[in-house]
């Protein structure tokens, strides 16, 4: 994280792995190539690692986007993955667009959408989902904003998630136990 203290917030680490969840599942509904489900989770995984606060971090992508490409090896080591030029390019790329709405895409947004479009897509939808952690009602998943049909089938399960989870966290698990501990109630994790 670019702030510690956003370990445990918002956009902090049970965002991100449920994000990573939601687009592992979106992967699966849309039949995803298992090289791609592997280089979007990756993406939904850090996309808001570089987030400077909870409120409208405008550059968070841009910023993530860099750190994700400047520390490839490590962040596919972690996953027990190897980097490729592609890989990189594809899940920056996503990390960069994930917070840009598509009316507000520049000439060079579009190209760069064209290139890794279906991971892009997916982990903006994977993003949206885990929207129901926000306190306003006005703040939650929005399917109008998103760009895959297996959106609306995954709300359910994506509000479910958030609440088992922030229910285990504030039941004293850590941050990633809280959310394995979601998704194995769920039949969500092998």
């Amino acid at each position: 994280m670019a702030e510690p203290a956003l370990a445990d917030s918002l956009h902090g680490i049970r965002h991100a792995i449920r994000t990573a969840a939601l687009a592992a599942l979106l992967a699966e509904a849309t039949s995803l190539s298992e090289e791609d489900t592997t280089t979007l989770i990756v993406a939904a995984a850090v996309h808001d690692c570089r987030r400077l606060h909870d409120k409208n971090d405008a550059s968070h992508g841009d910023r993530a986007a860099l750190w994700l490409t400047d520390n490839a090896d490590a962040v596919w080591e972690h996953f027990h993955l190897t980097a490729t030029p592609r890989h990189i390019v594809a899940a920056a790329t996503a990390v960069r667009l994930h917070d840009v709405p598509y009316a507000a895409f520049t000439g060079d947004d579009r190209m760069d959408h064209c290139r890794a479009e279906a991971i892009t897509d997916l982990l903006k939808a994977a993003d949206a989902l885990d929207r129901y952690r926000q306190p306003k009602l006005s703040w939650w998943p929005d399917g109008a904003l998103v760009r895959t049909a297996a959106f609306d089938e995954l709300r359910a399960v994506a509000f479910e998630l958030v609440v088992a989870s922030e229910r285990a966290h504030l039941a004293g698990l850590d941050n990633a136990d809280s959310v394995f501990k979601a998704l194995a109630q769920r039949g969500l994790l092998s």
